[in-house]
């Protein structure tokens, strides 16, 4: 993952703190824990990890109230929220108030570590996906006015919907580079996260079927069997 990752526990049990904490270390993150949620969140402003580790239940401010908070300035932290609470309701609100993932106690430390890795893979995938600002793209034979949100294949209009023409963006921004489903869900649907990567699929075939329309023959977005796609000029 490149520099040393900075992971923070929010926990008021101690015991959970400090194991948490030894096996974080040994698998070579950065940790700051916390037995409560306020002095957590006045620590972590000045130097904001990539992923916390909070528990609900805690005194004066419980895990929901910090999650809610930090989510008014910190988009980018993962929030892995791990907590007694095991009813379908808890889980569910606890992802609406901006949780990425949860698992209830007692847990697997070892299916933690797992959700973590897969937390800072996902921060770096986002990371790589391009965010579409003003400006034209232009390639051999498509064009692409992200200002005005349109596209052109070899002069002709390539009517797209906002989630088709942010999967073209950033597919054709890295010619040649492979996109998980994972990430072009991410670059289609960068403000919900629940949306099904199975979604991707039947965008990538009417985007296919549009430029198909347009110039029989062409197909710019190659299928990568078992890892994804990416666009060929």
């Amino acid at each position: 993952m490149g520099s040393q990752k900075h992971i923070a526990v929010i926990d008021d049990d101690r015991s959970i703190r400090n194991n948490l904490s030894l096996a974080l270390l040994d698998e070579g993150y950065r940790v700051s824990t916390f037995d409560g949620a306020q002095r957590a969140i006045k620590s972590l402003e000045a130097e904001p990890p990539h992923v916390i580790i909070l528990d609900i239940l805690m005194p004066r401010m419980d895990g929901l109230e910090f999650c809610r908070s930090w989510r008014e300035n910190h988009k980018d932290t993962s929030i892995i929220f791990l907590s007694s609470l095991t009813s379908e309701e808890d889980k569910i609100e606890a992802l609406l108030t901006g949780g990425d993932d949860y698992l209830s106690k007692p847990f697997s430390l070892k299916e933690l570590l797992i959700r973590v890795d897969v937390c800072l893979r996902r921060i770096q995938w986002m990371s790589e996906i391009p965010t579409i600002t003003g400006g034209k793209q232009d390639h051999e034979i498509l064009s692409l006015d992200k200002e005005r949100w349109r596209a052109w294949l070899q002069g002709n209009e390539l009517s797209l919907t906002v989630s088709e023409f942010r999967i073209l963006t950033a597919l054709s921004h890295r010619p040649g580079q492979i996109f998980t489903r994972e990430m072009i869900c991410n670059a289609a649907y960068p403000q919900d996260p629940y949306v099904s990567e199975r979604n991707v699929d039947a965008h990538i075939r009417r985007i296919r079927k549009k430029i198909s329309a347009l110039s029989p023959g062409t197909d710019l977005i190659e299928t990568v069997y078992g890892l994804g796609y990416r666009f060929m000029e």
